[in-house]
């Protein structure tokens, strides 16, 4: 690594190949950190034995932390993570910046006990990103804590800043994700139709909404369908909605759409 470009870390517990929202968005700061001169490390899991633990991605070097069982496979549903690779992860991550000696390190909210592991000359220069907020009360104890523990928030959205702004008193500055159109083809605007939702299908997303409002606008005149692809554990109910709906002939849900 080259000690005469500015350093910065970016720690998240997955990043691309594997796919999701946060990937996409900790991959993007990554390339145009990158792209600005920065000498860029991200700090994550291997979801996948088959993805390397150490590869450059570009301009920006890539450390994964091992994991052969599958991070995204807990032996009990309900934990959505395997908990001991979060802790692990911790520490390992920890050990890495003082390896790398960034003078920025962004953290991905996700999976929290790699920001409360920091150590105070790290928690000096460090930000979280949020992305979402959580009503649980374990999540709101630590959607109040975490924010105090870091130099500077920052948040996906100005809703998602103001939830984490009212639970813990700090301030929070909203850095939307930008998309580079560049990356993107679409037909002309005359000769699309429909509507589409991609991503998890779970409670906080609120799928049913979606179909309550593209029933609204069926009945303002819209004549498109809409199509819900992907899975997560409000599939079924958000399956039960659509077929009660009474658009249903015109709501696809495809459910699992593999990488």
């Amino acid at each position: 690594m080259d000690e005469y470009r500015r350093r910065i870390a970016l720690c998240t517990e997955l990043y691309p190949p594997s796919i999701g929202g946060q990937e996409i968005r900790f991959e993007a700061l990554a390339k145009n950190f990158a792209a600005r001169g920065w000498s860029v490390s991200v700090l994550c899991i291997q979801h996948e034995p088959s993805v390397p633990l150490n590869e450059r991605r570009g301009r920006i070097d890539v450390r994964r932390m091992a994991c052969k069982g599958g991070y995204r496979n807990p032996p009990m549903k309900w934990m959505r993570r395997r908990w001991d690779v979060i802790g692990r992860y911790a520490f390992w991550m920890n050990r890495h910046l003082r390896e790398i000696d960034p003078e920025l390190i962004i953290l991905n909210q996700w999976p929290l006990l790699h920001a409360a592991a920091l150590s105070a000359p790290q928690r000096a220069h460090a930000v979280i990103d949020w992305c979402e907020v959580r009503t649980s009360p374990f999540y709101r104890s630590v959607q109040a804590a975490l924010p105090k523990r870091v130099k500077h928030n920052i948040a996906v959205s100005n809703g998602v800043a103001a939830a984490i702004k009212e639970a813990s008193g700090r301030d929070v500055h909203v850095a939307p994700s930008g998309i580079d159109a560049d990356q993107y083809r679409a037909k002309p605007r005359r000769d699309r139709s429909g509507l589409l939702y991609f991503g998890r299908v779970a409670p906080h997303k609120n799928v049913e909404f979606l179909i309550d409002s593209f029933e609204t606008l069926c009945t303002d005149g819209y004549a498109g369908r809409l199509t819900v692809a992907g899975e997560g554990p409000s599939l079924d109910s958000v399956r039960t909605r659509a077929a009660a709906s009474r658009e249903a002939a015109r709501i696809d849900v495809l459910g699992r759409i593999d990488e």
